[in-house]
């Protein structure tokens, strides 16, 4: 049986709602086989970005740990604002 899960993170602009346009967006898949991070915003389409895995699990700063940089956001949400950004791509 084969094993897929896509999950997404956003960053968005400080102070902004959960309803607001993100900055950018990462999804994450996981596969049996694989494991990669792509990234999208709105000038540019999904492309492999491993280095952001810090969407999810932070990065180190100075000897600290600092949090996840995005925050979650529904598959739903990405759909809406994907749509919106494929016209720029």
């Amino acid at each position: 049986m084969s094993y897929q899960k896509i999950d997404y993170r956003a960053k968005f602009s400080i102070g902004s709602d959960d309803n607001s346009e993100p900055i950018s967006i990462c999804r994450r898949i996981v596969t049996n086989e694989i494991f990669k991070v792509e990234h999208c915003n709105a000038y540019q389409g999904w492309s492999e970005r491993p280095e952001l895995i810090s969407y999810w699990v932070g990065e180190p700063d100075e000897g600290y740990f600092s949090g996840p940089e995005g925050e979650p956001i529904s598959a739903g949400k990405v759909s809406r604002w994907v749509k919106k950004w494929e016209k720029n791509w």
